[in-house]
């Protein structure tokens, strides 16, 4: 018989699994992903059942939010409804069942299975790219592949798996080829804000640790074997291989360039925007319905988490899911001394950011996983402060 605490792994792996299904689903098709989605909900129902965590008042936000996404079912206007009420029950047992992998310090299997997704997707992707000298925008626009996936999913599941390779993997050949391998990944995709955030995440390090004379000369000499190195390889090329590595970064360069309010892709968003405040200011109380974004605003989604909550849901749903993130916040913000955790609460404010301007909430398995991972490490850490005070 299999050993109990080797299962539980297994499922916590299989959760990693069930949390980058985005980046395989085009590829493995409707039913095999249903049916993934359908084994994980077993799988957070038995780890419930086995590890029993402990519902706080913490927890009441989140289910006050599915209760508003039930009720916006009966002022529904949108054809796909039905297909979407499907997501709640994976967010619900996904929310139930990172309860017990914290109190199973099953944490890591779950980020280890995201990894290991990440990495045969990214291989694929890799192939794929290199037929469109690593320019995504050609590669997604042009591109024949049957799991074609768009630049900001890409680029958010390399940022988690970045983050996570930093800190926890200790192996160094392994944790520098991760780390520059999703830096580079982030980069041809052309994901503003996930560039800005590694520039910004790199520079904090950096800050952080540079009162430190050692890291400094660390960090200087390898700065300068990278440029010796890049300087050599530069001028062992012909005009012909530079222009193919110069066009590997046209599709960033043009992104981060035209990153103004002439821009297209900003002035959709702003577009987006201001039709869902006026849907909202037309039925403010009981939205419109799960999915309502094609049919109001003629976009997918708004390109904000929280107008897309109160034009969905309505007032209640707005209300909760303030408050929700509220308090995963000040938990993140209590929790910040814990440096074993910063890997997790860097990836959390990585995710919400990410939300804040992009993704549909109601799709949208990392965030609420993450949040109860979040909520859930801060009640044990509170309970236990108190039996310590005992």
């Amino acid at each position: 018989m299999l050993n109990n605490k080797i299962f539980d792994k297994i499922i916590a792996y299989s959760f990693g699994v069930v949390l980058s299904m985005p980046l395989l689903s085009n590829w493995l098709g409707s039913i095999f992903t249903y049916l993934v989605y359908l084994i994980s909900i077993f799988g957070s129902i038995y780890l419930f059942a086995k590890y029993k965590p402990n519902f706080t008042t913490l927890d009441i936000p989140f289910f006050l939010f599915i209760i508003a996404a039930l009720l916006s079912v009966f002022s529904s206007i949108s054809p796909n409804i039905t297909t979407e009420l499907l997501f709640l029950p994976l967010i619900i047992s996904l929310y139930i069942g990172a309860k017990a992998i914290i109190i199973s310090n099953l944490l890591e299997e779950v980020l280890t299975g995201m990894t290991t997704i990440f990495l045969i997707f990214s291989t694929y992707l890799m192939v794929q790219l290199f037929n469109f000298s690593f320019n995504y925008g050609l590669y997604y626009l042009n591109s024949n592949t049957s799991n074609k996936v768009e630049y900001l999913t890409m680029s958010i599941y390399a940022g988690i798996v970045m983050i996570y390779s930093f800190y926890k993997i200790k192996t160094l050949w392994i944790k520098y080829f991760l780390v520059i391998y999703t830096v580079f990944m982030i980069v041809v995709s052309g994901a503003r804000f996930s560039i800005f955030f590694i520039v910004i995440f790199f520079l904090s390090i950096f800050i952080g640790r540079s009162r430190s004379i050692k890291y400094f000369f660390k960090i200087l000499f390898s700065t300068l074997v990278i440029l010796i190195v890049s300087v050599n390889l530069a001028n062992s090329l012909d005009k012909k291989s530079l222009h193919k590595l110069e066009s590997t970064f046209d599709f960033t360069y043009n992104r981060l360039s035209h990153f103004n309010a002439s821009n297209n892709s900003l002035k959709g968003r702003v577009n987006a925007i201001d039709k869902s405040i006026v849907a909202i200011n037309k039925k403010p109380f009981l939205g419109y319905g799960l999915n309502s974004s094609p049919e109001v605003i003629n976009f997918i989604y708004p390109h904000n988490l929280f107008l897309e909550a109160w034009q969905d849901t309505g007032i209640l749903g707005i209300f909760s899911l303030i408050i929700l993130v509220i308090c995963t916040l000040i938990a993140l913000i209590k929790l910040f001394n814990n440096k074993s955790i910063h890997y997790l609460l860097i990836i959390y404010i990585y995710i919400f950011l990410s939300h804040l301007k992009s993704f549909s909430i109601f799709h949208s398995t990392l965030f609420f996983t993450f949040t109860s991972l979040i909520l859930t490490y801060y009640i044990l850490e509170v309970q236990n402060n108190k039996k310590g005070l005992k």
